[in-house]
């Protein structure tokens, strides 16, 4: 059966008891097992499909509770090694009263950052499957050249292609280096997802139809925005289109992205895009990312957080209205 397998970090994070508080005032927090791929996998497998998480943590205490949450969801983790040379990962969450975030990372560096080459040399792509990456995972270092690795091997073997770019200036030293790797790879991707302000720091410019049709033109076949509470689009070479947003209460906003896009690969992984782009179809398949990335922002972290495609196909969407 065709996958969609996720690279990149997996960690945790610890999200504030409080909303509304500066990081340094936060008095307390949750533990929870995150971290864009991992939350994406995760998100696939609740949603129906099959998933693979490529990765690597730290052999300690926090590694073995993601692995145990990842195993629990139901992903597939033949790829998913442990090394002792690093910690795992750790995000520290501070909530505003929206559920937006701020967050500090503690990773320098981090388990998942000595992913290498030789780790994903022998994952089996298919021309069925889907291959996601993000861009936390693209720092100098072996987890770059495995990303890279793992791109060519994928593209090698048919696969479509997914990026989001997920930008975390934090972890970069320079922006203008992160925003030079995000367009470095921008040209391998077949469906490419950001949010409204990532259009900005990667176009420069908030012009969301013209960054659209700059990624179209360079083949990328699928453009998404999510706009947080104002919903999200889609864009093709053929049909764009807006879904609005539901108006749920936020507790906290953590891999609601990654919910969201998981969503629209469950519904592709085992297509030819070509048989899913059409606007009908499209429309059903961002319908539904809306609602699944709408319910996981209403409870704290993330993978625990998604909910399944029973769950998200009875919620009541009525009830509580569109933004």
């Amino acid at each position: 059966m065709s996958k969609v397998y996720c690279i990149g970090e997996a960690l945790i994070d610890f999200v504030s008891t409080s909303h509304g508080l500066p990081m340094e005032d936060v008095p307390g927090f949750v533990r929870a097992a995150g971290g864009a791929p991992a939350n994406l996998a995760a998100a696939v497998k609740k949603l129906g499909a099959e998933s693979c998480f490529i990765g690597k943590l730290g052999d300690d205490a926090f590694g073995r509770h993601i692995k145990k949450t990842i195993d629990k969801a139901g992903v597939d983790t033949t790829y998913l090694y442990t090394t002792r040379e690093a910690f795992t990962t750790l995000c520290f969450v501070a909530l505003h009263d929206s559920g937006e975030r701020d967050m500090i990372f503690a990773r320098k560096p981090g388990a998942d950052m000595l992913l290498s080459e030789e780790d994903v040399a022998n994952v089996p792509f298919g021309s069925g499957d889907i291959m996601h990456f993000g861009s936390c995972g693209l720092v100098e270092g072996p987890t770059r050249r495995a990303h890279k690795k793992a791109v060519e091997l994928a593209k090698k073997a048919g696969c479509i292609v997914s990026f989001d770019p997920n930008v975390r200036l934090d972890l970069w030293e320079d922006p203008r280096e992160l925003r030079d790797i995000i367009l470095e790879f921008l040209p391998f991707a077949d469906v490419l997802k950001v949010n409204s302000e990532e259009v900005e720091f990667i176009f420069g410019s908030e012009d969301e139809k013209a960054a659209a049709k700059k990624c179209l033109d360079m083949g990328i076949r699928l453009v998404l925005v999510t706009r947080g509470p104002a919903g999200s689009a889609m864009y093709t070479k053929e049909h764009s289109t807006e879904i609005r947003s539901i108006d749920v209460p936020v507790d906290d906003t953590t891999g609601a992205g990654d919910a969201y896009t998981g969503t629209v690969l469950s519904m592709l992984v085992g297509h030819k895009l070509e048989e899913v782009l059409k606007p009908e179809k499209l429309e059903e398949i961002i319908r539904l990312a809306n609602i699944v990335g709408s319910i996981t922002t209403m409870k704290k972290g993330a993978i625990e957080s998604i909910p399944t495609l029973e769950e998200a196909k009875a919620f009541p969407v009525e009830q509580y209205g569109l933004v």
